[in-house]
């Protein structure tokens, strides 16, 4: 499935028109397509469930998202990273959730320009190499850590970058999708991810997060609840911030969790 719709997103690459959405974030034509062809396979594996995606949650009724939210979900962005995939940049990719009573179990990345695929299985994470639409091989990730060092990459949002602060030596990262990042520092290439973000860029990378061990939680200090809930997402109807967390974000070993918050100026 997550090959197919790769697939269908690679043939398009860098060859389609971008439009602004409302909220000034772009969409092309296979983000549409991609996020169709996602919500008929993952409704014939679960024909009960509910299917939350980002270029389709306008058009569901609030009762539906609210039954959602307390049952079985798929949330999927379809292309994150568009204005990379729109200028023919690799760093785009697509993001698969299950979000069951109102807590993320499963996920999924998949960085189709770049031939890697996270998933999660069973109470590990398995990152694949995909070459010529298929896997070649895969490997456990056991959330081996990296180095605690002035010389360790920052990745961050671009909220982040034009309007915060952080007050350490590291370098950082600013890649316009969060799938990157989210997949990256799974495998141990980031010290820390920081920023806003939307449920949708989240619900592939959270569960892998989760499963290597690295902590979740915001720059005042909480830790991520695991609940999908008013507290650590807006989720009330017609908030203009409705599916982004209510502070900034913070993904990082939990040992760095405190020193990485504290040095975040918004």
């Amino acid at each position: 499935m997550m090959l197919e719709a790769g697939a269908i997103a690679l043939g398009k690459f860098g060859q389609v028109d971008a439009r602004a959405k409302a909220d000034f974030s772009l969409v092309t034509d296979a983000d549409f397509e991609v996020e169709s062809l996602l919500q008929k396979r993952l409704g014939e594996t679960q024909k009960d469930g509910y299917f939350l995606g980002e270029e389709s949650i306008a058009g569901k009724s609030e009762s539906y998202i609210e039954e959602s939210l307390k049952g079985e979900a798929w949330v999927v962005d379809p292309i994150d990273g568009t204005v990379n995939y729109a200028s023919g940049l690799g760093l785009w990719g697509i993001s698969v959730g299950l979000m069951e009573d109102s807590h993320f179990s499963h996920g999924c990345i998949y960085l189709p320009a770049l031939g890697e695929l996270f998933i999660s299985v069973g109470d590990g994470v398995e990152h694949g190499r995909v070459e010529d639409g298929k896997i070649v091989r895969r490997v456990k990730l056991t959330g081996e850590k990296i180095l605690d060092n002035d010389h360790a990459l920052i990745a961050i949002t671009q909220s982040l970058s034009k309007r915060g602060r952080i007050d350490r030596p590291n370098p950082v990262h600013t890649i316009a999708a969060a799938v990157y990042p989210l997949s990256q520092i799974v495998r141990g290439a980031y010290l820390a991810y920081i920023g806003k973000l939307k449920l949708w860029d989240v619900a592939g990378g959270l569960p892998l997060a989760h499963r290597v061990g690295l902590e979740v939680g915001f720059i005042d200090g909480r830790r991520m609840n695991k609940r999908i809930d008013g507290g650590d997402f807006h989720l009330a109807p017609g908030l203009p911030q409705r599916w982004g967390v209510c502070d900034l974000m913070v993904i990082c070993r939990p040992d760095m969790f405190d020193t990485i918050c504290h040095s975040v100026e918004p």
